[in-house]
This record gives C-alpha cells, sequence and structure tokens, in this order.
C-alpha cells in the first residue's frame, strides 16, 4: 500500500536569487559571523513569512 509521505521525489530548498549573496564569505571573523547571522535571521523570516511550510 502506497502512503503519500512515502514520495520519492527529490526534495527542493528555498535559494537566494544568485546575485544577493555573495559566493564566498569574508575572510574577517566577525564580518563571516554577522553575515551568517543575517542570513540566519533572513531565513526565519522568510520561513515565518511562510507559516513554516515551503
Amino acid at each position: 500500500m502506497d502512503n503519500q509521505h512515502d514520495d520519492s521525489a527529490t526534495r527542493t530548498r528555498l535559494r537566494a536569487a544568485p546575485a544577493s549573496t555573495p559566493s564566498r564569505l569574508p575572510d574577517d571573523p566577525e564580518e563571516r559571523a554577522d553575515l551568517l547571522e543575517d542570513r540566519r535571521l533572513q531565513w526565519d523570516q522568510d520561513w515565518a513569512e511562510l507559516g513554516g511550510e515551503a
């Protein structure tokens, strides 16, 4: 018996537009931490706007 939750389709993740984020992180540890934190906060905000659903 098939279950709808056993779907073997490829899952996708949310991604930013290619030009919206730098391709590599800064060398400075403080700048790197700030950028990663900004990305995490933006991801959390985007997720909340979607109601926790993708």
